[in-house]
């Protein structure tokens, strides 16, 4: 508990340090840093400094009739040794809060930071290190070779956030130590609009959700299926809420954020080239920027094979509602869900039919801010949850423990039990 508190006042005295180093690793606007990674870090440790003693506390049970004179109760037991693979999207939020979790539920830490990030990453490493030791909190991730250290750890438990492909290399490496792992991985999230929403509103939240951290953020809308009675209408929306989010000239706006690297530059310009909408007032190559462009296409795009992870909305319509279920379909179950409507019938068909992690009604990213909602994917969106109580419950085991009275010690449980049997068959 009070390293716990002195971490969070580390975090607030670190404050515009955390702003600097995630403007120079991902061009991140503060008020966009501030709302993403630090207000979720702050308030998910306020909550959890709030309720750890309630959670720590061990928890009586009821006992059966058949154990009188017993009490029943669970401890949550840390795992031990800890190991958290942080992505570089969100490199500071993703390291914080799943470590403050594990941290809550006495854990030693070994944290794997993305050498994508360089600064943040040494920033997270000096946060900590002023409240825990490196026995307590080891930092990876910015020296060669730390890669390789991080998989010679022996762990306990593994917790990872990041692609689908890395995430099978890393459930193999937990099979290996057989330990459990919990991997956040990702998906194509799909938007769904439907002819009751209010257009305005829902054009201006699906391109908040797609936009914040330059598209780069593993539960955006992935691609939109509009109503065709409102395709129009939605379009000409999206076009003015661009202009007031970003202006016309979003490659010139400082708040914009650029893409991680060359690497995913180069990926995201040839999906733009084989669609067929690359243009040069749409890509800084140098800034590594890459304007946001929403367009009409089909199931068969080259934007609709994986998942996109840039500022690009893909817009596809329809007609019938079998017809969305269909799309959604065609690729593995989504880590998020939107849909937006007014019709409660349209809620029941789509949001609780649909396999997908989680998700918002009438809203887009924002159910990962509330730490009374668990958070992870399913399939290959990934297994596991954490976020508030669920985080502390996902980095503690269960061990049971039933007490029992030395009086009365009942000779029906000792053999022989011959002339017994039939008080034993009357329990």
């Amino acid at each position: 508990m009070k390293k716990l508190r002195r971490l969070r006042e580390s975090l607030e005295g670190k404050k515009e340090d955390i702003f600097i180093a995630l403007e120079k690793d991902l061009g991140k606007s503060p008020s966009e840093a501030y709302l993403s990674e630090y207000l979720m870090t702050k308030t998910e440790l306020d909550y959890i400094l709030r309720h750890i003693k309630k959670w720590r506390r061990p928890k009586s049970v009821p006992t059966s009739i058949l154990h009188f004179f017993s009490r029943s109760k669970i401890y949550s037991m840390p795992y031990g040794k800890v190991g958290i693979v942080v992505p570089w999207n969100y490199p500071f939020q993703l390291a914080m809060i799943p470590t403050i979790e594990a941290l809550a539920g006495g854990n030693q830490i070994i944290l794997k930071m993305s050498s994508k990030t360089p600064c943040t990453s040494q920033l997270v490493k000096e946060i900590f290190r002023e409240v825990y030791t490196e026995d307590e909190v080891m930092v990876y991730g910015w020296n060669p070779g730390d890669k390789e250290r991080f998989f010679q750890e022996d762990l306990d438990f593994l917790f990872f956030t990041g692609s689908t492909k890395t995430g099978r290399i890393m459930a193999e490496h937990g099979a290996k130590l057989g330990i459990p792992v919990v991997l956040e991985l990702g998906g194509k999230s799909p938007a769904i609009v439907c002819s009751s929403a209010n257009i305005k509103v829902t054009a201006k939240r699906i391109l908040w959700g797609k936009l914040m951290n330059g598209g780069q953020t593993c539960v955006a809308p992935d691609y939109a299926l509009v109503h065709h009675s409102i395709r129009e209408e939605f379009i000409n929306e999206l076009d003015k809420a661009k202009i007031e989010m970003v202006g016309e000239e979003p490659l010139e706006n400082p708040e914009y954020p650029k893409i991680i690297d060359d690497h995913s530059m180069k990926r995201l310009l040839a999906l733009v080239w084989e669609e067929g909408i690359y243009g040069p007032i749409y890509v800084d190559e140098k800034e590594r920027k890459m304007a946001p462009i929403f367009f009409e296409t089909t199931v068969d795009s080259p934007f609709m094979k994986e998942e996109i992870f840039g500022p690009f909305l893909p817009i596809l319509t329809w007609n019938h509602e079998e017809e969305v279920k269909e799309i959604i379909a065609r690729h593995p179950n989504p880590l998020a869900l939107y849909l937006f409507t007014k019709d409660q019938r349209e809620e029941k068909i789509f949001f609780e039919d649909l396999n997908f992690g989680g998700g918002c009604i009438n809203d887009c990213l924002t159910h990962l801010a509330n730490h009374h909602l668990p958070f992870g994917g399913i399939g290959q969106s990934g297994q596991g949850r954490y976020h508030g109580k669920e985080g502390f419950e996902t980095f503690t085991y269960q061990k049971s423990c039933l007490k029992k009275s030395f009086w009365p010690d009942i000779p029906l449980r000792y053999p022989p039990f011959k002339d017994k049997e039939k008080w034993i068959r009357k329990l």
